[in-house]
């Protein structure tokens, strides 16, 4: 994810090997001021001529929603290169691989957990990538050569403008891992309490060897109160910084919401008041572009669990 936000632009800094910090890089800000200033150029280019020439249809909600996103994703990366510095205070001083480490966190674990995640970056982009092909192959003659290379025009703003919330939703997972081992080990250690304190265990064991014990559970369950402070600032943290994230794109998706269905209402009118032809692929292609994203994003209730905790 932290290579991700690198690639498209969000985040100006690297991981340091030799110090194992994130430290702000003079190339990465130039890399991403690049990235952003060529997005920016493109996509406003775009929306501007075709605003003032009359091209964007009303009832593209597709190229419409595309292009709230391109603007949204402007405004995210003047955000976060505004809160850059405390992004990296945040990721030195929350050592996160060392508390994964400390869990021992096998590969195969952790990959299930990442299921979701696997899905939400891969899966929805490829499933709204296909269906937008298929859907512009359905259009006038003129749109047949489309191919996906051109159709990525329309992707790229969709994809940036959710990675933002990718990287919070990231964090959600990772930190329900940790939680599920956390409980997993205090399940053990109330279990060996439990069985210190049976007649046979008093009476196998001496005094002095269950008091020992007893301690250094004590100890082992301060261990695992840091480790559960520690996860816990960190979503506090990211939940912080990505607020701004979500609640712009929630707000475009609310106003993709509300234009996708006055268009299938529109549609329905003709269909039925002028007998035009309901237009079934442009009815799939908008369902898919208003329903992916309201999966993509963390739902109220993980939103909430990660405020509570």
């Amino acid at each position: 994810m932290l290579f991700l936000n690198c690639l498209y632009g969000f985040y100006p800094a690297r991981f340091s090997l030799k110090h194992k910090q994130f430290r702000l890089s003079k190339a990465m800000m130039i890399y991403c001021l690049t990235v952003a200033t060529i997005f920016g150029l493109f996509y406003v280019q775009h929306i501007w001529q075709e605003f003032f020439s009359g091209q964007i249809d009303q009832r593209d909600a597709i190229k419409i929603y595309c292009y709230m996103n391109a603007c949204g994703s402007l405004l995210h990366y003047l955000y976060q290169w505004s809160i850059c510095v405390r992004v990296r205070e945040l990721l030195n001083q929350t050592s996160i691989f060392a508390v994964i480490n400390y869990f021992d966190v096998t590969v195969l674990s952790m990959a299930r957990h990442m299921v979701p995640v696997f899905i939400k970056i891969f899966i929805f982009p490829l499933v709204m990538h296909v269906t937008l092909l298929v859907y512009h192959q359905h259009l006038q003659q003129q749109h047949s050569q489309l191919s996906w290379l051109t159709t990525s025009t329309t992707m790229l703003p969709i994809i940036a403008g959710s990675q933002l919330n990718n990287c919070y939703f990231c964090s959600i997972v990772i930190s329900k891992a940790i939680f599920k081992q956390i409980n997993v080990l205090l399940a053990e250690m109330l279990t060996e309490v439990n069985r210190l304190q049976t007649p046979a265990e008093m009476s196998l064991h001496k005094p002095f060897y269950r008091m020992q014990r007893f301690c250094d559970l004590a100890d082992r369950l301060d261990e695992l109160a840091d480790k559960y402070a520690l996860v816990n600032d960190y979503c506090q943290g990211l939940l912080e910084f990505g607020c701004f994230s979500m609640v712009t794109t929630m707000s475009i998706n609310l106003c993709n919401t509300t234009l996708g269905c006055y268009v299938q209402y529109q549609a329905f009118v003709d269909t039925i008041m002028l007998e035009k032809p309901y237009d079934i692929a442009q009815a799939v292609a908008h369902f898919v572009f208003l329903v992916l994203p309201f999966f993509g994003n963390p739902s109220p209730s993980q939103r909430n669990a990660a405020a509570n905790r």
